[in-house]
């Protein structure tokens, strides 16, 4: 089975990196570049920055115990505000 590259914004896939680079270029799709992991990443991603969970997540990844990870959560659960509610009538 060939080796697939997806797309980060409309999530479909090309069979090479390049063509992957040229498709992006060609329609205006961005990659992430936060950080959170070692290559250009799609937005949201488990450890990029964008996500809220991000930090636990990294800190996992890092090493950290289930205790301190489950601290983390219940602190960006807690002090993160969630998205406005809409039509809820």
């Amino acid at each position: 089975m060939p080796r697939r590259f997806r797309c980060p914004a409309c999530r479909t896939r090309r069979t090479s990196f390049v063509l992957l680079i040229k498709h992006c270029s060609d329609h205006s799709h961005a990659v992430c570049t936060c950080g959170g992991y070692h290559y250009a990443h799609r937005p949201g991603s488990p450890c990029c920055e964008r996500n809220p969970m991000g930090a636990v997540h990294s800190a996992v990844r890092a090493g950290a115990d289930n205790d301190e990870a489950w601290r983390l959560t219940m602190d960006i659960v807690w002090e993160t505000p969630g998205k406005p509610m809409e039509k809820w009538r």
